[in-house]
């Protein structure tokens, strides 16, 4: 098929958003495809004001609604036979679409406002506004089919789709570390992420608070932390020098249930035990093992703990459950497998 992939344009390589987006269109290509980008613009920002207020446009979608951008997927798309709308803020342009569009969702827009910003009587505005945006829009027959990266959001848009197809096209797990023969696990904290949006910055600055003042404290290797997290946490390096002859603990310090799906596979491939203030656990329900190796806590007190129950399984079985598990995780989530289920979804809607 010859495929519009209408996105976000690219601004940071390790942004998921992007890493979703370029995974799946070199799977698609790998599939034969050809698959050509157009990337609506934002609006000023005097213009998203206007469409918030005056057009009531529904948060994120008031940042990119614009005639010129309807008018260019209207003048491209019939050139080409289906496309590929990625990221709910433009779910709006989704619905101008004059040839068949798949929607690729990332996250829910009314969850993630909640989940992030639970206390806060605007946000909840927002939240309401656009969870009545969505339950007009997924059920929209204008869309071919929807897709999500989570079950819990396939879930939410299959309740609400009139019957759309919905379909699940988790990330793949990125590339899996070795485990060595005899690897050990190491009670040490490892901290990765980028935290230049600020519900990440307001989290990861609770958890270094949270852990300077705990009086049972685990080495920690971090990156990128704020310099603030940084005097309070001390990590002793800024990756981790061995990850496979050791076995550590991935800390996602995010409270909020919304993304995490790239940061948990991750941990995961690189040999870490994910210890999470938010709950990532849903797409890993149906993995054996799955309790052991993906891990919520509630405060920075509680790592010491699950450190101990880890240290507690003798070497040779817990490499063992290690490996097995990856191992299930690199068979469940597949980058290919997912451009697969896209691609049938597309070619149904073409033909």
């Amino acid at each position: 098929m010859k495929l519009l992939w209408i996105g976000q344009q690219p601004y940071s390589e390790g942004a998921g958003e992007e890493v979703v987006d370029r995974k799946l269109k070199a799977e698609l290509r790998a599939l034969g495809h050809q698959v050509d980008d157009l990337y609506p613009q934002p609006v000023s920002r005097a213009r998203e004001l206007f469409n918030l207020s005056v057009l009531r446009l529904p948060y994120y979608r008031a940042r990119f609604e614009s005639a010129a951008s309807v008018t260019a997927i209207r003048t491209v798309a019939p050139s080409y036979d289906a496309a590929v709308v990625s990221w709910e803020p433009f779910d709006r342009l989704a619905l101008s679409s004059p040839i068949p569009v798949v929607l690729l969702l990332h996250n829910i827009t009314s969850s993630a406002i909640r989940s992030v910003f639970p206390d806060n009587l605007l946000a909840r505005y927002l939240a309401h506004r656009s969870d009545l945006w969505e339950h007009k829009a997924y059920a929209d027959r204008r869309l071919s089919a929807i897709a999500t990266l989570s079950l819990n959001d396939q879930r939410y848009v299959a309740g609400i789709a009139g019957g759309l197809p919905v379909i699940y096209t988790p990330p793949g797990m990125p590339p899996v570390s070795e485990l060595s023969a005899n690897a050990r696990f190491v009670p040490e904290l490892f901290v990765s992420g980028t935290y230049g949006w600020f519900p990440k910055r307001r989290d990861v600055l609770a958890f270094a608070r949270e852990y300077a003042a705990s009086s049972d404290k685990l080495a920690v290797v971090a990156d990128g932390l704020p310099a603030e997290a940084q005097a309070l946490v001390r990590p002793y390096a800024a990756t981790p020098t061995d990850v496979s002859g050791s076995i550590r603990l991935g800390l996602i310090t995010d409270r909020f249930e919304s993304g995490h799906k790239l940061k948990t596979a991750y941990y995961l491939a690189n040999n870490a035990i994910v210890l999470s203030y938010a709950n990532v656990s849903r797409d890993f329900e149906q993995i054996t093992d799955h309790r052991f190796f993906v891990r919520k806590i509630s405060t920075a007190s509680d790592i010491a703990r699950h450190s101990a129950e880890v240290l507690a399984v003798e070497p040779a079985r817990l490499r063992e459950r290690l490996a097995a598990f990856k191992l299930q995780c690199q068979e469940k989530f597949s980058w290919q497998r997912s451009a697969s289920v896209l691609a049938q979804a597309l070619g149904s809607a073409v033909s």
